[in-house]
């Protein structure tokens, strides 16, 4: 896990992959998406926000990304409401505050969304939907056309920022669009962006193998403590018994390294 968030912090902060120079310069990426945005819904242009912003960033990134808001980039706006006793066995899947809860007749999204949960336990947790979903007011969609951004960077960015001031409540946590719109992102060059992400994904896939051989390797340590213990207790006389012990308390530290195999 720690692995993984190493990672996806050196991801985000531009020291992960090469910047190329010829790549195009984010604060122009930024005018292209700001000026779509503007074109495609009914936000308004804000053009020169990452310029002009003088709020603190959270840490240094390279000379050819930017800064901007998420309210300037995405059209955030709340899933559709969907009583439980609607959900049905059959039909498209229903994505709630953090996953799939069950399924309905309809969808409302075509495409997969970038989403935040915005109500419980899990506010503030990044996700992205499923195509052809139908998606709860539990959660937060950050829409954009994709044109000029790539959602799973914004995903991981999102994964790994620092989200806590956003959430607000403790009985029952929440967040607002009003908290939500003014969180700042790192936004690097389109080219390096998609860079980022194949980056990433490779490394993830070898931390996905790592994990399924310690998962092995803890499976075979358990088979193994199992049939050594069970040895012991099967002991059908001292003289076994004492052969037994014998046989596992030469590699004593070596069997008893996990809470599982002590508890046994």
């Amino acid at each position: 896990k720690k692995l993984r968030e190493l990672i996806l912090e050196l991801a985000v902060r531009g020291k992960l992959v090469e910047q190329d120079p010829t790549d195009e310069p984010a604060e122009e990426l930024l005018l292209k998406v700001y000026k779509e945005n503007e074109a495609s819904s009914s936000k308004k242009s804000k053009t020169s926000e990452f310029t002009t912003d003088d709020a603190p960033r959270p840490y240094s990134v390279p000379r050819s990304w930017a800064w901007a808001h998420l309210g300037d980039l995405f059209d955030i706006v709340y899933g559709k409401g969907l009583p439980k006793s609607k959900l049905t066995d059959e039909g498209y899947e229903v994505f709630g505050a953090n996953g799939i809860i069950g399924k309905y007749t309809e969808y409302t999204y075509e495409h997969p969304q970038l989403l935040i949960s915005c109500r419980g336990a899990y506010s503030g947790k990044a996700n992205i939907s499923p195509a052809q979903c139908f998606i709860t007011s539990n959660t937060l969609i950050l829409r954009n056309c994709w044109s000029y951004l790539t959602l799973q960077y914004f995903y991981y960015a999102l994964t790994v920022a620092d989200k806590s001031k956003i959430v607000t409540g403790s009985a029952q946590p929440q967040v607002t669009t009003a908290n939500l719109s003014p969180f700042l992102v790192a936004v690097p060059p389109l080219e390096e962006q998609h860079r980022i992400v194949q980056k990433v994904d490779e490394l993830m896939a070898l931390c996905d193998r790592l994990e399924q051989q310690t998962s092995d390797q803890l499976e075979a340590h358990e088979t193994l403590v199992d049939t050594l213990l069970g040895t012991l207790t099967q002991s059908e006389n001292a003289t076994q018994l004492a052969d037994n012990w014998a046989r596992l308390a030469a590699h004593f530290d070596t069997l008893f390294t996990t809470e599982q195999s002590i508890d046994k």
